[in-house]
């Protein structure tokens, strides 16, 4: 996914250092950066704690949590869907979901955003987890994550929204970079919140994925 490219076929974990973001994004538009992250930690701190064998965050907690029988009759590759908003066009805080087929106990759904940018509209290497996991139900085959944040308070640029299946040490990076902003963002306020470069378990040209268009009405 280098400007716009599909980033099936990557390998490694995510880039994780690297020089500051272009102008244009993440410095310009700073997403609400203090409220957002502060949004996103609450929840992954909460999570950190109980990434275990299995699960971390909601899916624990949750009544959708994985029984024997759910993810015994999981049969072939697990597969994500995200379910478009009306007209393709989002507000600040949102509620995403979609479909979860085949997920087994240990693999966690999380969402992430890219900032699109541009008349040919590419993706921006740089990725941002959102606040999460999402809770799976198991029996209803279906994700839901709430209360997800994308662009600054004032925004109508184009972002693209992805959900990935994560393992437990890929969910654990993710937690990592975010909490790590959240202890030292009073005396270093710079800190980056994203990975800049996509996570090889982001697939742009999958059901998973979409682009949408931030709005500014309720």
């Amino acid at each position: 996914m280098t400007s716009g490219s599909s980033s099936t076929g990557q390998s490694g974990p995510p880039d994780l250092g690297g020089a500051p973001p272009p102008p244009d994004s993440p410095e310009k538009r700073k997403r609400a950066v203090n409220a957002n992250v502060a949004t996103i930690l609450a929840a992954c701190i909460l999570a950190i704690g109980t990434v275990g064998g299995a699960y971390i965050g909601r899916a624990t907690a949750s009544k959708t949590t994985p029984t024997p029988t759910a993810s015994a009759a999981a049969h072939g590759p697990p597969t994500l869907t995200i379910t478009p908003p009306n007209k393709f066009t989002i507000p600040l805080i949102n509620t995403f979901s979609g479909s979860a087929i085949n997920l087994q106990p240990g693999q966690i759904v999380w969402t992430f955003n890219q900032y699109v940018a541009g008349k040919h509209k590419l993706f921006s290497k740089d990725t941002y987890p959102n606040s999460g996991p999402c809770v799976v139900d198991y029996a209803r085959q279906t994700w839901t994550c709430p209360n997800i944040y994308i662009g600054s308070v004032n925004d109508n640029n184009f972002y693209h929204v992805c959900a990935a299946i994560l393992s437990p040490s890929d969910a654990f990076v993710v937690v990592n970079l975010l909490r790590n902003t959240f202890a030292n963002r009073k005396t270093h306020s710079n800190l980056r919140f994203w990975f800049t470069s996509v996570p090889p378990y982001i697939h742009d040209n999958s059901p998973a994925c979409m682009s949408v268009q931030r709005t500014n009405s309720n």
